[in-house]
């Protein structure tokens, strides 16, 4: 009996090499197969080529990096809210809303974020609850203080205005009124959106070019905003879904 037993061990042995072998012999036959096809480099990812003209390189799209956005969803507290006879700044009905009422006063907000920016895009959702054509609405650059930041406006009537606060002065950078000319009298709701490229100002409206102004000097300002700036009349506004976004060399153009 026990001689037996050692005879069942080994027939089960050699028939487990026999089995061994065989997977062996077909893991190296089907190696083969997909070395004739091609496909090489087990658990590796197959290499991806990028294809374009002729000694052209192509460079991949880089992923956008969203510096900051809001929409106002609920009430985060970030941006600074103010009230007075003149102007107020609020949030309300899920927006952030400016109100001014003293004819060539202006009212802006700047929220608790700041960061040198480089080259960025802002974008925001303004809709015209009412006012005067002449009034303007915009974003707030390169802010430093309440008395040192850039502005860029479009006013309901069509114009577009940049204007650099200094201490109690405003110095118009487009001297001339720049009417936009492909969009008229602005709809109620618009789609508002600035590129700063450095030594340029590219504005858009619904996507749309409106206007690129030149810049002597690079923005060095940590912080941005949104701002209205009644004209003769008065004007409430309200921005949602603002976007601060880093630009990269093939954005923006």
């Amino acid at each position: 009996m026990k001689q037996k037993s050692v005879f069942a061990g080994e027939s089960a042995r050699r028939c487990w090499v026999v089995r061994a072998l065989a997977l062996i012999g077909m893991a190296l036959i089907a190696g083969t197969a997909l070395a004739a096809q091609g496909v090489s480099g087990a658990g590796t990812l197959p290499e991806v080529t990028a294809v374009g003209p002729v000694g052209s390189t192509v460079t991949p799209p880089a992923t956008e990096v969203v510096l900051f956005a809001d929409d106002f969803a609920t009430y985060s507290g970030r941006w600074r809210e103010s009230a007075s006879a003149k102007a107020v700044v609020a949030y309300r009905d899920q927006a952030l809303r400016l109100r001014v009422v003293s004819p060539g006063v202006a009212a802006w907000s700047v929220p608790d974020f700041h960061m040198l920016l480089g080259a960025f895009r802002m974008e925001a959702t303004v809709r015209f609850q009412a006012g005067a054509d002449d009034a303007l609405i915009g974003f707030v650059l390169d802010y430093a203080a309440d008395d040192r930041f850039l502005a860029v406006m479009v006013s309901r009537g069509g114009d577009l205005r940049v204007l650099r606060r200094e201490e109690d002065d405003w110095l118009d950078l487009v001297p001339d009124e720049s009417a936009l000319e492909a969009h008229g009298r602005l709809a109620a709701t618009v789609t508002l959106r600035v590129d700063v490229l450095g030594d340029a100002l590219a504005i858009y409206v619904d996507d749309v070019p409106a206007g690129t102004v030149p810049l002597e000097q690079e923005l060095t300002g940590d912080a941005f905003g949104v701002i209205a700036k009644a004209g003769r009349g008065y004007v409430d506004v309200s921005f949602d879904d603002i976007t601060v976004t880093a630009l990269t060399s093939t954005e923006g153009q």
